[in-house]
């Protein structure tokens, strides 16, 4: 193969039982050794040679991995009022990367070296018999590290760029890859400090508490993604991915700045509160907390912020002047956060309160009720984005380039590493992300409704209602998606039909998927709790409850880089059910029964001292997304939906012979929406499977002397074998798996163990 001879790779025998014929104009898939590409031969000299006629290579991976924990402790009575304690806990996990060195078919995974350092310092002064001070400083630091030995970059094979990963470069061809993506040494330490103080006074019948809390958080991420290059090798040119790779025939390259994702966080929160014993029937408590939203703070000021008006007004950084219209950074006009993606927010008031009444102040019943408001905070990732985004982490993606030089034609030549001044290159088209100015913050509103009576001596019954709204749930907003247009639309012009490239073609070709923060989203959930309790008496004790429950969201992302609102004018359009979430009925039930103890010997050697414990779980199915799996609306929007045609959606025979598989929706029902459209399916609205479950244990203990016992243990999870399906297969565009569940949970397993205790 490596003299171009392809015959014995491209027969039936190594290509699955279907022979591949090379494109024109190779001829009897020869390749000619003067077109081979020597970057390609250089690679190979790397592998291990193989005398397998395909070319199949045989390698193990070895993945070990160590950790060591280690806690102290200190505790100080400093005076009689005054107590100090130290706290400080330590883990180090340390797994190699599983590369021997040789092979870099084994370079599939990065290893890990992260250690974690927790340490807490109180201190609590009984001022008064009535006033109590407590102050709390806590730090923690998690040091997550990548590794990752080198083998072989760009350079070293010849190719004309610059590497910002030395030792590392990713060349996919088919079954053959330099290195998995996920093998990337990478750095993210976070350290937080916290000070907090409570303040506790009784007087009369009230317990006032003051407290404040004040929280730094820093993050240092290093992400060298795609910083070494990312050649690609498809088949398009010969036919073949690996006959490509020989004759240097590249698909797509891509290269990008290393991500530096340098956030700091601060928190602040102030409150004051009031337990008060009204009555001896009434007790109410009450309070208000202040949580101003600080936000974070870019600190290499890798942060921007886009305005469609200033856009549409053609206005300019004065910063970065190659930038494009409507983009500003840290210290253009008009975006004066010091280096936060938006402004302070002071008026976050957090007001909560609770009742609880005891009807005849017997203590056998209780009425409680509570409402409060809750503020939330993103956390360290977040804004992740921003650290991908031009000109500091530029991602350029050129196609059809030469393999020994990628940056041949490039305006400028080879960009690498990025120039941070005045003339820095931005590419055409980037992806940006941006925060509103004025950010309203995600809060929840909570309450909760709930009567617990005992019955008789041992019986505790419950009823709740739990609900809640969570209100500026943040969601990422494709201000810039594309446009369908009837007969034009194509996934390869969807650039060129983006919103602001139809606006100003000349500026808006600088723009590909803007990642807006939207505030807007919503949630609720609503629950009822029923409960039952029998404490441990007359040799049993029972604990039962049922749930019903509902959940609905709006959309939100967990970082502001991922999922986008489905339709862009629609934010309701993707609002429903809370997806893998929503179980709108669970039934729990545990129980523990003892044997008694019997007077007669033989009984007492024969049944007394067992114990029987049940665990039974009923749970209904999570709702499931049918999604379409292509981009049909022409949008560059992902996670589009497919369409229902009204045909029945229950089970079809769509499953092979194979016994893994379980028909659960029927693929006639669903089809991919029309080109330029999107589903008349809503986000989560397909219930999946349920779940049944009885764990059960049998036990015994046998007393040997005094002090000593022998106790036996017969454990069953999944005692009756039933089967446990996980949701089924659920995109359109993979018809061969849709509808099927191909993957379950465990079946019967059962335990026996002995113990001796001493």
């Amino acid at each position: 193969m490596l003299t171009g001879d392809l015959t014995t790779y491209t027969s039936a025998a190594c290509q699955g039982g279907k022979p591949v014929t090379l494109k024109a104009p190779y001829v009897n898939n020869q390749l000619p050794p003067s077109l081979l590409s020597p970057v390609a031969l250089k690679m190979m000299t790397y592998y291990p040679p193989t005398t397998d006629p395909c070319g199949k290579e045989y390698y193990a991976t070895v993945q070990n991995q160590d950790e060591h924990m280690g806690i102290a402790r200190g505790d100080y009575q400093l005076t009689s009022k005054q107590s100090l304690f130290l706290r400080y806990f330590v883990t180090h996990s340390l797994q190699p990367t599983p590369f021997n060195g040789t092979n870099p078919l084994t370079e599939t995974l990065s290893g890990a070296d992260d250690m974690v350092n927790s340490g807490v310092f109180g201190h609590t002064y009984a001022i008064s018999a009535n006033i109590v001070n407590s102050f709390r400083a806590t730090y923690n630091r998690s040091g997550v590290t990548k590794t990752q030995i080198p083998s072989f970059d760009g350079p070293d094979l010849g190719i004309d760029m610059t590497t910002l990963v030395p030792g590392h470069v990713v060349i996919s061809a088919g079954t053959l890859s330099s290195a998995a993506i996920v093998s990337y040494a990478a750095k993210d330490p976070t350290d937080d400090h916290q000070l907090s103080d409570d303040l506790s006074w009784v007087k009369g019948k009230h317990q006032l508490t003051f407290g404040a809390n004040w929280i730094r958080e820093v993050q240092n991420v290093y992400g060298p993604l795609e910083g070494d290059g990312f050649f690609s090798f498809t088949g398009q040119t010969t036919g073949l991915a690996l006959s490509d790779f020989l004759v240097g025939d590249v698909a797509s390259f891509t290269q990008q700045g290393i991500q530096y994702d340098d956030e700091r966080y601060q928190y602040f929160g102030a409150y004051a509160q009031d337990t008060w014993k009204a009555t001896q029937h009434l007790t109410v408590n009450y309070g208000l907390r202040w949580e101003p939203y600080i936000g974070g703070s870019m600190a290499h000021g890798y942060v921007s912020h886009f305005d469609p008006g200033l856009f549409a007004a053609g206005v300019h950084s004065t910063v970065y002047p190659n930038g494009p219209a409507g983009v500003l950074y840290p210290g253009d006009s008009g975006f004066n956060t010091n280096d936060r993606p938006s402004h302070t927010k002071l008026d976050n008031f957090a007001p909560r309160i609770g009742v609880v009444w005891d009807p005849k102040g017997d203590g056998r019943m209780s009425i409680r009720a509570s409402w409060g408001i809750f503020y939330d905070m993103p956390h360290t990732l977040f804004s992740y984005g921003f650290s991908e985004e031009p000109p500091w982490g530029d991602s350029i993606t050129r196609t059809g380039v030469s393999f020994q030089n990628p940056w041949a034609g490039f305006p400028g030549g080879n960009p690498f590493p990025l120039q941070l001044n005045k003339n820095a290159y931005f590419p055409i088209p980037g992806t940006y992300t941006t925060y509103p100015l004025n950010i309203k913050n995600t809060y929840m509103e909570q309450w909760n409704f709930s009567i617990q009576k005992q019955v008789g001596a041992n019986w505790l019954l419950s009823a709740s209602y739990l609900g809640n709204d969570t209100i500026h749930l943040w969601a990422d907003d494709p201000v810039n998606a594309a446009v369908y247009i009837p007969g034009v639309s194509t996934l390869a012009t969807e650039n060129q039909h983006r919103v602001l490239y139809l606006q100003n073609p000349a500026q808006g070709q600088y723009f590909g998927t803007i990642h807006s923060l939207d505030d807007g989203s919503t949630a609720e959930y609503d629950a009822l709790l029923i409960s039952a309790n029998h404490r441990l008496s007359s040799h049993f004790t029972v604990l039962g409850n049922y749930t019903w429950s509902h959940c609905i969201s709006g959309p939100f992302t967990s970082e502001l880089d991922g999922t986008q609102y489905t339709d862009p004018y629609d934010r309701a359009f993707d609002r429903g059910n809370c997806g893998g979430i929503d179980r709108r009925h669970l039934i729990n039930f545990s129980a523990v029964e003892e044997a008694p103890r019997f007077s007669n010997a033989w009984m007492r050697a024969l049944a007394s001292d067992w114990k029987l414990s049940e665990i039974l779980q009923i749970q209904a199915g999570s709702y499931i997304t049918v999604g379409a799996g292509t981009d049909v609306d022409l949008t560059g929007i992902g996670g589009q939906r497919a369409s229902y045609n009204g045909a029945p959606t229950g089970a079809s025979g769509n499953c092979s012979t194979g016994p893994a598989c379980l028909n659960w929706l029927n693929p006639a029902a669903f089809v991919a929406p029309a080109t330029g459209t999107l589903g008349n399916l809503g986000p989560a609205n397909i219930l999946g499977p349920g779940t049944f479950n009885i764990n059960a244990a049998l036990v015994r203990a046998f007393p040997v002397r005094e002090t000593k016992r022998i106790e036996i243990r017969a454990e069953a999870f999944n005692l009756l074998n039933h089967i446990q399906p996980t949701n089924p297969g659920a995109t359109v565009s993979s018809p061969a798996t849709f509808g099927q569940i191909t993957t379950f949970g465990n079946p019967r397993i059962m335990q026996f163990a002995g113990k001796f205790v001493f």
